[in-house]
């Protein structure tokens, strides 16, 4: 019912007003409306505040004498229905036939002109947020201010932050550090705003030369909206974990670059955390006492923030522990990395990570492959499910990020030699490019790669270019995406609709 005949039932109700059987007048206020149909008719139902006395105005059914009556055909967007409009009663509809379905034609509905089960990116629409030697560009939409977003990427072993006041259009030049160790070489940006609208920067440090052995996650903070960041607590330190500075030195010369990487922030169970990979753990302890599958092996944690501290580490998924892909088990360990999660509209976590299972002699020999593990509660999460798998037996897929439709359909990035490989050009991140897919509404308890669309390539990198260390962010009905190719780039496209009829109450 529209505006107008909510004024006018009121207004009547207004009007007859009379005497309570409590001794006081009673005050009618909307309580709900029943709609009319072709062969009943409606009512507006008013209840007094003081007694709870009900008031019902009649609606009269649905006919073309106390209606105008207009028809409109069934689209594939909305269903037919015949609209009884009216200056006293209102609008109500009338559903005649079903919403059509979409064509499909080249991924465009010929029809509506939207995109259809996949994504349609176009060249015109990317853009240069800034240019020159940087690298893990993410992207982070204000919802404090309209049309602002801000870049964090690497620069110079630092990261730096650009902002957009027209949801991309266009960048600043200037640019606002957020890291504050100068003695470590900073990457692995990630932006995020929390409920109260602080925004947390995270990122991990790798030593310079003033300290060979540093390996930390670190967060800073914005309280204006991204305009300036100051040091905040760290997430993670390697001596935290109860190991002297010889076992860590020991493990350094032993393994090179171990350490804690790609934090990631999220909610889980209306708590902020932070979740990241940890490689430095397992090449302390020696897995399995063998030390030659430490670097095979990686864990991925979180920790709570708690009173200005991240505490409670808590591991989420253990490249250690044998686990079953496919209904097959794999006593071998899986180098888990790149975390980021996201949550279904029933509360369900779904988890997007890299893994190394088909390096199995029963997969094959590709090292890295897209995986996605979802929870109910948060605490215990699902045996990993194969979204992804490159062609060709070196080639790897790497970098993922994971976004989540309106209607619970998974949308996930990363980064993949397979077509420079295919063509004979090589392999390795130096020629692999971005790329995302879209499932097709499966529920994550039934998903498998074969759930989801062909993968699309949203810079048009051809084999042997780049886009790398990848990003997405989804901002209302429109999926950014961000990569690296020497410049820090940016393309979007509209998500797209389900071919299958959506039926509307």
């Amino acid at each position: 019912m529209n505006k107008l005949a909510k004024q006018f039932f009121a207004f009547v109700a207004v009007l007859g007003l009379a005497g309570c059987s409590k001794k006081h007048d009673h005050n009618y206020v909307f309580d709900h409306v029943d709609d009319p149909t072709l062969t009943s008719d409606g009512y507006y139902v008013t209840k007094c505040s003081i007694c709870g006395e009900e008031h019902k105005e009649t609606i009269p059914h649905l006919n073309d004498k106390d209606y105008t009556v207009s028809t409109v055909e069934a689209s594939c967007l909305n269903p037919g229905y015949d609209l009884y409009s009216s200056e006293k009663y209102g609008e109500f509809k009338n559903i005649t036939s079903e919403q059509l379905d979409h064509s499909t034609y080249d991924g465009v509905c010929e029809y509506c002109e939207h995109s259809i089960n996949n994504f349609t990116f176009s060249k015109d629409t990317i853009v240069k947020i800034n240019a020159g030697g940087n690298a893990y560009p993410r992207l982070l939409a204000l919802e404090s201010e309209e049309d602002v977003l801000l870049c964090v990427y690497e620069q110079s072993g630092k990261c730096v932050i650009k902002r957009s006041e027209d949801n991309g259009a266009t960048w600043s030049k200037r640019t606002v550090t957020a890291s504050f160790h100068d003695e470590v070489v900073c990457g692995n940006p990630i932006l995020f705003e929390a409920k109260d609208g602080t925004i947390y920067c995270g990122y991990r440090a790798l030593a310079r030369s003033s300290d060979a052995n540093a390996r930390n996650i670190y967060s800073s903070v914005s309280y204006d909206g991204g305009e300036t960041f100051e040091d905040f607590a760290v997430v993670e330190d390697i001596y935290d974990l109860g190991y002297t500075r010889d076992q860590v030195a020991a493990a350094v010369r032993k393994h090179g670059g171990i350490g804690f990487f790609e934090p990631f922030f999220g909610y889980i169970n209306d708590k902020l955390v932070c979740m990241y990979a940890d490689d430095a753990t397992p090449m302390l302890e020696d897995v399995w006492k063998n030390a030659s599958l430490n670097y095979a092996c990686q864990r991925l944690v979180y920790k709570e923030l708690i009173d200005g501290e991240w505490t409670n580490r808590t591991v989420v998924m253990d490249g250690a522990v044998e686990k079953s892909i496919n209904e097959i088990s794999l006593a071998q360990t899986s180098r888990d990395g790149m975390p980021e999660f996201a949550q279904l509209s029933d509360g369900t976590y779904v988890l997007v990570f890299e893994g190394t299972y088909r390096r199995a002699s029963n997969y094959g020999s590709n090292p890295f492959e897209i995986l996605i593990s979802y929870s109910r509660d948060g605490k215990t999460w699902s045996q990993p499910i194969e979204v992804f798998q490159p062609h060709g037996n070196t080639t790897k897929a790497s970098a993922p990020d994971i976004e989540i439709t309106k209607d619970d359909r998974l949308i996930i990035s990363f980064q993949t030699d397979e077509d420079c490989y295919a063509a004979g050009k090589g392999i390795g991140d130096g020629v692999s490019i971005m790329k995302v897919i879209i499932s097709d509404g499966t529920p994550v308890d039934k998903l498998t790669k074969e759930n989801f669309y062909e993968a699309k390539n949203p810079f048009f990198k051809e084999p042997g270019q780049q886009s790398v260390w990848t990003g997405m962010m989804l901002k209302d009905d429109t999926l950014y995406c961000v990569a690296g190719d020497g410049s820090v780039i940016m393309n979007t496209a509209e998500v797209p609709l389900r071919a299958e009829p959506i039926h509307r109450d």
